[in-house]
């Protein structure tokens, strides 16, 4: 049998272990995080916000995603996660 650990995971280890790489990599998860949301957002026309690493007990690294407009239904394949998360008021550009 082996241990399989998510990257949340190995990053957890990392900073609990004080790695001099873990601000470094924690930045760089983050910031792919950041971009994977922008993409996301940008195809199902929402608003997201920055990925940020808060710990696995607090969902690792996650970013928010909100409407775009008032009454904005949550989108598939968004609705498939954290289903009952989706607040109808928007917080982007146009609100």
């Amino acid at each position: 049998m082996t241990k399989q650990l998510t990257i949340d995971e190995m990053l957890e280890c990392l900073i609990d272990l004080q790695h001099e790489a873990a601000p470094t990599l924690q930045a760089a998860i983050e910031a792919i995080g950041s971009t994977m949301a922008q993409l996301i957002a940008a195809k199902l026309n929402v608003v997201a916000g920055a990925a940020t690493f808060e710990g696995t007990a607090f969902a690792g690294a996650c970013a928010p995603f909100t409407p775009r407009f008032p009454d904005q239904p949550c989108p598939d394949p968004l609705s498939r996660y954290d289903s009952c998360e989706w607040d109808e008021d928007p917080k982007g550009p146009s609100s």
